[in-house]
């Protein structure tokens, strides 16, 4: 079951990302690089955070009390993306399970393209 954003927070996330896509529109293009990790994580947080989710609506309500919190979400994933061994075996074991297929994307996505 999708739960929805509360109105606030869905705001102060749209103003975070309007924010940000502001801040990063004067780069030039090797600032853009050095930055690239950090540009798609917001971009994939803030789709994620607007397509729904399954969020526990209590957890919702507290991140409603930090200033920025499509920032704050950022960088707590910067922060726990860090391990990149973990997150190595993890891909590794599930390119392993999947056994022949190259690409993560259902086949059917794969198909569209």
């Amino acid at each position: 079951m999708k739960s929805d954003l509360p109105q606030e927070l869905r705001y102060r996330i749209e103003k975070d990302y309007a924010d940000f896509l502001e801040e990063i529109s004067g780069l030039r293009p090797e600032e853009w690089l050095r930055r690239g990790e950090e540009i798609v994580l917001y971009k994939n947080l803030y789709r994620e955070f607007l397509s729904g989710g399954e969020w526990d609506q209590e957890e919702l309500q507290y991140l409603c009390q930090f200033p920025h919190p499509l920032q704050t979400v950022c960088s707590w994933a910067r922060y726990e993306w860090c391990n990149w061994k973990e997150t190595l075996r993890h891909i590794l074991w599930n390119i392993y399970d999947k056994q022949g297929r190259e690409n993560p994307a259902p086949e059917e996505e794969q198909e569209e393209q």
